[in-house]
């Protein structure tokens, strides 16, 4: 393993954490934070999890089907802002589970141009 302290990895991690798997800190300590996970491209489930002051915060997902099936766990004391298409809750404690139907963004994956190359004749000079 190596370190996330370096900023391209860190970067790397938090992307996955706040944007595909969905958890972000909404106040210091994780008290209260933020799941809106964001599925995308070829990706298909994700989970992640957080060992907080007051316990274990986890967000897992799947994507079948047009459907997104969410499974949150709070820890005590705690709240949790979930987000998901026709879904704005504040929820407490607990395991909570939702499902909700899911569009995916017709621009993503990007298409990859398909442009004929030109072949450059080696002993030719280009001006």
């Amino acid at each position: 393993m190596t370190s996330f302290n370096h900023y391209a990895l860190g970067a790397v991690s938090a992307f996955l954490h706040n944007h595909v798997a969905g958890l972000a800190p909404i106040s210091p300590g994780w008290q209260h934070f933020l799941v809106q996970p964001k599925p995308g491209g070829t990706v298909t489930w994700a989970k992640a999890s957080h060992i907080s002051p007051y316990g274990k915060i986890e967000c897992q997902w799947t994507l079948k089907d047009g459907i997104l099936c969410v499974q949150i766990e709070v820890p005590p004391n705690s709240t949790a802002r979930v987000v998901l298409p026709g879904v704005d809750l504040k929820i407490g404690s607990g395991i909570r589970k939702y499902e909700v139907e899911w569009k995916t963004d017709p621009k993503w994956p990007p298409k990859v141009p398909q442009k004929p190359l030109t072949p450059v004749k080696v002993d030719e000079v280009v001006e």
